[in-house]
């Protein structure tokens, strides 16, 4: 056969690779600073996992409870191994992260997620719905989310970092208010067979590992940038936090970084695990069995679907109010008015009604007080501790913060199959979360000889 194309195609290649060559220059250029491309890529990631791969599966838990015959006990298991998965994996993930780098250790998280949701059609028995569900999926969102995705972020911004946060972790919030409409509606392309949901879903997340590939960058040293875009002949990362710390003196921000052995020592960090603990169940609460519950208040399939996604994407007002206040204001306030929303948002949830005119502000509370308080606790840690602690700190908490929290669905669960209701299952909750506002309120930056340095 003759190559006439030949030639063609050589001159379209050319054309098509000068072009992305240009296209890579212009945004490396140490002129154009690369971190808000970093943030668009980041949120977009937390869309499409922390979105439709983590909250969006939960709404097709009631279609599988349905169709398989099993329990809330049973399917709230798969949800629990999932949490300890993830937070089991959190130092393994750290660890990867500071020895491989967080791109490489995002791309291969993505990869075990896809092929955990790809395999989830196959999900017929408990077992293989905790293998693909709770082993696979959880260490997928361990090493893609979360601390990897948060450590980017750290050593990209310094002074815009809450804002970068906010946008960043605004994109799950997007995400999860996008996903229960969307899966709702891949279902009834596939006939009403809740299965093609995660085949959609491990596409999704398939193509994120590509994605990460030619998106995330480690650090801006990568590129010859610095954080937040600053000239390369501007005073260092420690001079810059120090003049941060003078211009914003209600602000605490460490100019040294802690090891984790010294952060363990401190009782601020042990004050922030109760905090963020006590906030964290009354949210797994909510969210795992939110539909189940609404279901129960006489909800429709379409009606829980919107109120489960409201609370989620107006977590999105939450991520972005709390990113800008962190960068104005102490994160410890902003972290306590969290506190208090999830207060009266959870009572709310527990008394919810189809006929009620309030039944919108349950999920408007909830879902920005969990926004803000997502978004406010990697500013705590890097304030207190310094960037370059972040990820060793977070990936000592998470565990903790997860094995605890990952009860809160099979308690639940168990509560609901003995008693017909979620009643001990919101008590427990609810006095957590008043642990909660007492630690939160104690929550100081914590003091050694040589950072004692404040902005007053």
């Amino acid at each position: 056969m003759p190559m006439t194309h030949a030639p063609i195609f050589r001159v379209t290649k050319n054309k098509l690779t000068q072009a992305i060559h240009r296209y890579m220059k212009r945004n490396h250029d140490k002129n154009h600073f690369y971190g808000w491309w970093i943030v668009t890529g980041l949120s977009f990631i937390n869309f499409i996992i922390g979105g439709f791969c983590f909250y969006g599966s939960l709404v097709l838990f009631p279609m599988m409870i349905a169709d398989l015959n099993w329990s809330r006990t049973q399917i709230s298991l798969g949800f629990m191994i999932q949490m300890l998965m993830v937070g089991a994996s959190a130092p393994l993930s750290a660890w990867s992260v500071t020895k491989f780098g967080a791109k490489a250790t995002m791309f291969l998280g993505s990869v075990v997620g896809a092929m955990g949701l790809l395999l989830m059609p196959y999900a017929v028995s408990v077992p293989l719905f905790i293998l693909f569900f709770g082993v696979l999926l959880g260490m997928g969102i361990a090493f893609t989310i979360n601390i990897p995705l948060q450590t980017v972020v750290t050593f990209w911004f310094l002074k815009k970092r809450g804002l970068a946060l906010g946008l960043v972790m605004a994109g799950t919030g997007l995400g999860g208010f996008a996903a229960p409409p969307t899966l709702n509606f891949i279902i009834e392309l596939g006939g009403g067979d809740w299965r093609t949901a995660w085949l959609f879903m491990g596409t999704l997340m398939a193509l994120i590992a590509v994605f990460v590939l030619f998106v995330v960058k480690n650090n801006p040293t990568e590129l010859n940038q610095l954080p937040d875009g600053r000239a390369s002949n501007t005073e260092d990362t420690g001079t810059q936090e120090q003049k941060t710390n003078t211009k914003n003196n209600q602000i605490y921000r460490s100019t040294t970084s802690w090891t984790l052995k010294e952060a363990i020592k401190t009782h601020q960090l042990w004050l922030l695990i109760i905090a963020i603990v006590g906030s964290q169940f009354i949210w797994q609460i909510l969210i795992t069995q939110g539909p189940l519950h609404l279901s129960d208040r006489g909800f429709s399939n379409y009606q829980y679907s919107l109120l489960y996604g409201a609370a989620i994407g107006f977590s999105i007002i939450g991520r972005l109010g709390g990113g800008v206040l962190n960068d104005f204001i102490e994160p410890r306030s902003v972290f306590l008015i969290a506190l208090v929303l999830t207060f009266i948002g959870s009572v709310l949830f527990w008394v919810v009604d189809p006929e009620s005119p309030t039944t919108m502000i349950y999920p408007l509370a909830s879902g920005i007080a969990i926004g803000a308080a997502l978004v406010t606790v990697p500013n705590i840690i890097t304030n207190y501790w310094g960037k370059n602690a972040f990820a060793p700190v977070y990936g000592f908490i998470f565990p903790i913060m997860i094995f605890c929290n990952s009860i809160a669905a099979p308690l639940s669960g168990r509560f609901y199959d003995s008693d017909e209701n979620y009643l001990k299952a919101m008590l427990v909750g609810w006095g957590l979360l008043a642990l909660a506002m007492i630690a939160a309120f104690f929550l100081a930056p914590p003091e050694r000889l040589e950072d004692g340095d404040r902005g007053d």
